[in-house]
């Protein structure tokens, strides 16, 4: 019987906050005994980029893969499920906001990468966030010289227009998306679906990793402590409790940074956030998306 390989491959930038994810499920050991792998990226990221630069249609071979993920000790003859990421797709100047178009290129520039691994089974994760915090964060980051030249226009940042342009150049690619701004509350069900293992049962440090980063000390011990003494608790009920003790335990100093977009106003703040909520409505339409939330 021939082994079946399939791959989760996060993307995105260091901007949307969703670059949390392959450090928190390295750090759950378990994982390997399901055989699901999370190698760091530096021990494939030139390789993969190299792969993908020659791709010709023909893909890598899948030995090599598994010896390019580092890979020595799963069972020759199991199933085996690999967390990837890669920041090379969206991250660097050129591919950021050329021009002031975001993201340029995105779904062409996927599916080489894709292709390196075909025909196995591929699924892409983003973390979707608000275009203007997002922009603020990429400028205050220093990053991005061109910026002063042509700033970015983040009523340009379409997250319906890059998901259909990733989906039209790997059709046979699922994506899932969450959101940052709902991450401290759903991150046990993005761990789950990045690991591809909906069963799984992640360590409650795991699942509460976004949420205490908000939280005080204590209202995070006491987070933890409830958790653990209510095991089986439903998805519904525990985005309730989690919603409630962010909200009683939320530290002072754990809000978002002032938005350093030169002449940004609260009036352009109130109109963007509108334009982002109908985009993730619009994004929960996409067929081939699945949009973890609330």
């Amino acid at each position: 019987m021939t082994r079946q390989i399939s791959y989760t491959v996060q993307i995105g930038t260091a901007f949307d906050d969703g670059q949390e994810l392959i450090w928190t499920l390295a750090a759950e050991e378990f994982l390997q005994t399901r055989n699901v792998f999370v190698t760091r990226p530096r021990f494939y990221r030139q390789m993969w980029a190299d792969l993908a630069a020659r791709y010709d249609g023909t893909p890598a071979d899948a030995d090599a893969l598994i010896a390019m993920f580092h890979v020595d000790q799963a069972d020759p003859d199991a199933d085996l499920h690999f967390v990837l990421k890669v920041t090379e797709l969206m991250q660097p100047a050129p591919h950021f906001c050329p021009a002031g178009d975001w993201f340029f290129d995105l779904g062409a520039r996927a599916a080489r990468y894709r292709g390196v691994l075909a025909p196995s089974p591929v699924t892409f994760m983003i973390s979707l966030r608000n275009p203007a915090i997002m922009l603020s964060e990429a400028w205050a980051s220093g990053d991005y010289p061109g910026f002063d030249v042509l700033p970015p226009d983040p009523f340009r940042l379409s997250w319906p227009s890059v998901l259909r342009d990733l989906r039209q150049q790997c059709p046979d690619a699922a994506i899932i998306a969450w959101t940052a701004e709902e991450s401290p509350i759903v991150w046990g069900r993005v761990l789950k679906a990045a690991a591809g293992l909906l069963d799984a049962d992640f360590s409650i440090p795991s699942q509460t990793h976004i949420a205490r980063r908000l939280m005080s000390e204590e209202g995070a011990e006491r987070l933890e402590k409830y958790l653990e003494s209510h095991p089986g608790m439903p998805e519904d009920l525990r985005t309730r409790v989690i919603t409630i003790f962010l909200k009683r335990f939320a530290r002072e100093d754990a809000v978002e940074a002032d938005i350093v977009i030169p002449g940004w106003t609260e009036a352009l703040q109130d109109q963007i956030d509108d334009r982002y909520a109908a985009d993730l409505e619009e994004v929960r339409g996409i067929e081939g998306v699945t949009l973890i939330s609330t």
